[in-house]
């Protein structure tokens, strides 16, 4: 009995061992059978060829030329640019008008005064000159006497008196360069007035001097600015006399101003 017992225990731990077996071990795993599908091939890319594009030219406003040019692809000429004016146009001065103010003593008759506009005498040479002789008048206290100047050839006239002056006609005759305005502006001007009293003694008292200038073209136009220019030298206050004072000398600037006014012999 002890020995049946045995091998039955022998025989369970046999099917127990079996079943443990069974068990631990891995399951198979059956692979899985995938159905193949066709992939594409894909063609290498090819390089592109650069596209050439062919400028168009803007509308033309130029009309189309007619078969018969001889070149219908050349647009015609440009229409020639107006002529410009160049010519300069040149006023000169022609005329002169001198006023002198005398004060408290008079110039008496007939005691001279000779009056002359020029250009400075260092320019003056080829140049005409605007004069007056035989002032013989009286001029009398605290008044105002206009004289008009005349052309004439020499700016380097001397001052001397109208009897001497008159026994040489030459130098009364109109000539020489016109007195441009560009001149004074460029030299300046220069206006003499000269005293040749009747006695030694007599004495002229000046206050103030105007000189006025026209400027025309050759038309006979006066110039849009300075046509009719009139200078005051309210510094011509001096007395002149048959002693040391016997000039007296106003500048004109090249500003056509006023300038200096002096006295000499």
């Amino acid at each position: 009995m002890k020995r049946i017992v045995t091998l039955y225990a022998l025989v369970m731990l046999s099917v127990l061992s079996v079943k443990a077996q069974e068990t631990t071990r891995p399951a198979v795993v059956k692979p899985t059978v995938t159905k193949k599908s066709t992939v594409p091939v894909l063609k290498t890319a090819q390089p592109v060829k650069p596209t050439t594009t062919t400028p168009v030219a803007p509308p033309s406003s130029t009309p189309a030329s007619t078969p018969s040019s001889s070149n219908p692809s050349t647009p015609p000429p440009p229409a020639p640019a107006p002529a410009q004016n160049s010519t300069v146009v040149e006023y000169k001065l022609t005329a002169v008008r001198v006023r002198i103010s005398t004060g408290r003593d008079n110039k008496e008759s007939p005691s001279e005064v000779y009056t002359k506009f020029a250009l400075p005498d260092q320019y003056a040479g080829p140049y005409c000159a605007f004069a007056q002789w035989n002032q013989q008048n009286e001029m009398p206290v605290n008044t105002d006497v206009e004289v008009g100047l005349k052309q004439h050839a020499n700016a380097n006239l001397s001052l001397i008196s109208t009897k001497l002056t008159m026994s040489n006609p030459e130098q009364l005759k109109t000539g020489g360069n016109d007195i441009l305005l560009s001149d004074i502006q460029k030299y300046g001007g220069r206006l003499m007035i000269k005293y040749y009293p009747h006695l030694f003694t007599d004495a002229w008292r000046i206050e103030n001097v105007t000189l006025t200038l026209e400027f025309r073209d050759k038309n006979g136009n006066l110039h849009p600015v300075h046509g009719s220019k009139t200078l005051s030298f309210s510094n011509a206050k001096t007395f002149l006399n048959g002693l040391n004072d016997r000039y007296l000398v106003c500048e004109v600037g090249t500003d056509l101003s006023a300038m200096v006014s002096y006295t000499k012999n």
